[in-house]
């Protein structure tokens, strides 16, 4: 059996990729990886870990995946090609179907929920929009992938991080979770 896996759920614009960055730099995971394309998108960062999903500019994650990418990610997490220690974000791959599976493969799954203030984690959508010069989602997908987080976390037990905290303590709390 695979060992560990962590995957942080939350609302777009909530800190999922900050968190990973700051958990996967808490892990001895450097900038430093190889990506991977078969059977599923990776990073292996040459350390046991290895991080789901594309590596982008900005905001990587699973969300730079194929919206057919379930399957495909389900057969690779049950199959003896599976990482050793796991780690992602991002709703493409942030559902309680999907998260089950990784907790019957692995020995320990850790699911972690960027909760809080919903008209801070809307704005930093809308603000990373700007920067980024895209078009922000409207407020009712927004709504949709908050209430789907939220649901996937309920259905896991997943421990609760509120992002009205500063940075540093929802590290502190992301990593006594394991």
């Amino acid at each position: 059996m695979k060992s560990q896996a962590i995957y942080v759920l939350g609302a777009p614009g909530s800190g999922k990729s900050t968190l990973v960055r700051s958990l996967m730099s808490s892990l001895g995971m450097g900038e430093e990886a190889t990506q991977h394309d078969r059977p599923v998108p990776y990073l292996d960062h040459h350390n046991g870990w290895v991080e789901v999903g594309r590596r982008r500019e900005t905001f990587s994650g699973t969300d730079a995946l194929a919206m057919s990418i379930m399957p495909k990610a389900t057969e690779w997490v049950r199959s003896d090609a599976a990482p050793e220690r796991l780690i992602g974000e991002g709703a493409r791959l942030g559902s309680a179907k999907f998260l089950r599976v990784v907790r019957d493969e692995y020995d320990s799954l850790v699911v972690l929920h960027l909760t809080g203030d919903p008209v801070l984690m809307y704005s930093r959508m809308l603000d990373r929009a700007a920067a980024l010069g895209t078009k922000p989602q409207n407020e009712a997908w927004w709504r949709g992938r908050l209430t789907a987080a939220r649901n996937a976390a309920a259905a896991l037990g997943a421990v609760s991080l509120d992002v009205r905290e500063p940075p540093d303590a929802v590290l502190a709390a992301a990593l006594q979770a394991f």
